[in-house]
């Protein structure tokens, strides 16, 4: 099958995700955003049936720049269905399926209700998008939270095929690779935003014996002063590090004591925790059905609510005999593997695209 792929999530994703697609048997043109972050410095090698093509981002939301950039590649490539991720491109996509009468279809990693209540430009942006997701041939979720707040907000249902988790990059020779390295800080894989509520893992250290140094990887959305504040008042020593290098990253999941992430929302499920466990690290995280969901049984749950409920769990793994620990360890990271592998993500969405071009020719 022959697939067009626009991604409006970052370049990274969407290559792995495309290079997935062509190892399960198909050809794939991926266009993505031209200037990424993630991206620039060691962009990933493509599949051989993958063609990339570079976009200035600003195009990705214009039905218009998006067909007139790529006039060329529908009359050389017509693609048998059109692809893409990222909710704000669902106008994009209709466009373009319209145009040349081929199927379309979109993931969505989360429908944030939460902000959506609280935040009238959000709620606005969302019952536009709605408009267009309705009519998708194809709407893949991250979990069933996201499907289902889709059918109460659209009437829409998609069954449980239709639920593909997210791939993340886990190298093969990071497994188990921070195991038995006990490390010194705590760190947390997120946006320094207050829905993350990062704020709550200085707050928890402030009770504990000050030997834990807290370190942020992620970019700031409002609570990098507040986080360093906190840190200062309980004499937290924290470290910064805003956007890194994969390989930096990895180090710094290797060598921690804990991964935390203490989001305080129902409708949001976070990747990184799964890059924890896969590294063989133990993994804290809010007590959220939609967290258990992607994370099974093997994080240790807390109380969002409860600073003391997280010091506690922050010095119950502390306490745990590393020995007591190389069976679970294992068993969260075979468990991240199979929740995050591209590969598996890639040959399920293969095969819901056969299923529908099946069906719809039936």
């Amino acid at each position: 099958m022959k697939i067009l792929y626009i991604g409006g999530e970052s370049a990274k994703f969407v290559i792995h995700t495309c290079n997935s697609l062509c190892e399960a048997g198909n050809e794939v043109t991926a266009v993505v955003q031209e200037i990424d972050e993630y991206d620039k410095d060691n962009p990933v090698t493509l599949h051989k049936n993958l063609k990339r093509i570079n976009m200035d981002y600003k195009n990705f939301f214009s039905p218009l720049n998006m067909k007139n950039g790529l006039i060329y590649e529908m009359s050389k490539n017509k693609p048998d269905f059109i692809m893409g991720s990222h909710a704000p491109l669902a106008p994009v996509l209709y466009e373009l399926a319209k145009t040349y009468g081929i199927p379309w279809g979109i993931m969505i990693l989360d429908i944030p209700t939460h902000t959506m209540r609280t935040e009238r430009g959000r709620m606005k942006h969302w019952n536009y998008w709605f408009d267009f997701l309705k009519q998708a041939d194809v709407i893949v979720f991250n979990n069933t939270i996201a499907r289902d707040e889709f059918n109460r907000y659209t009437g829409n249902w998609f069954d449980d095929n239709y639920i593909i988790h997210y791939g993340t990059n886990m190298p093969e020779e990071e497994e188990l690779s921070g195991a038995k390295i006990e490390g010194d800080y705590v760190l947390s894989l997120c946006r320094l935003h207050p829905i993350k509520n990062c704020k709550m893992i200085p707050q928890a250290l402030g009770l504990l014996k000050k030997d834990l140094k807290y370190v942020a990887i992620g970019r700031d959305a409002g609570e990098l002063e507040l986080i360093k504040s906190i840190c200062k008042q309980n004499d937290i020593e924290f470290i910064y590090k805003g956007t890194v290098t994969e390989e930096e990253k990895w180090k710094l999941i290797r060598n921690c004591a804990m991964m935390i992430y203490p989001q305080d929302t129902e409708y949001i499920a976070g990747q990184a925790i799964l890059e924890g466990m896969w590294a063989g690290k133990p993994v804290l995280a809010g007590n959220f059905d939609i967290l258990k969901e992607l994370y099974g049984k093997h994080p240790f749950y807390f109380d969002t609510k409860s600073i003391e409920d997280l010091a506690k769990k922050i010095a119950y793994v502390r306490s745990i005999d590393k020995k007591l620990m190389e069976y679970p360890y294992k068993a969260a990271s075979a468990h991240a593997m199979y929740k995050a592998s591209y590969k598996r993500m890639g040959e399920e969405l293969s095969n819901l695209f056969k299923r529908y071009m099946k069906n719809d020719k039936e």
